[in-house]
């Protein structure tokens, strides 16, 4: 979320993405509640565990580059951890994409 609190601070004049961050904190108690915080961080890695609907829970890790000259511009990649648990989830959440 630290991530996310950049975004609006370099598109102040972004009226369409002042209108979202407007309407998410009332749409979701969860967001409401991790928005409040005002922490601002870059985040280049993390991990983290989330829940698909189709297949289930898995712990995934994302990076985050920035090219050094369009810092506008990123590329995220998520990957799954290391652990059977994770990757046999994968597996089925590719197999659901073809």
């Amino acid at each position: 979320m630290g991530s996310l609190r950049q975004i609006p601070g370099r598109h102040p004049e972004d009226a369409l993405l002042a209108s979202l961050v407007g309407e998410l904190p009332m749409a979701s108690t969860e967001f409401a509640a991790l928005w409040s915080d005002h922490r601002v961080r870059p985040c280049e890695a993390d991990a983290y565990r989330l829940r698909h609907p189709l297949v289930g829970e898995l712990t995934v890790t994302q990076q985050i580059l920035v090219p050094a000259r369009c810092p506008e511009q990123s590329l995220v990649l998520v990957t799954a951890q290391e652990n059977p648990s994770s990757q046999d989830t994968l597996v089925l959440l590719r197999g659901y994409a073809s």
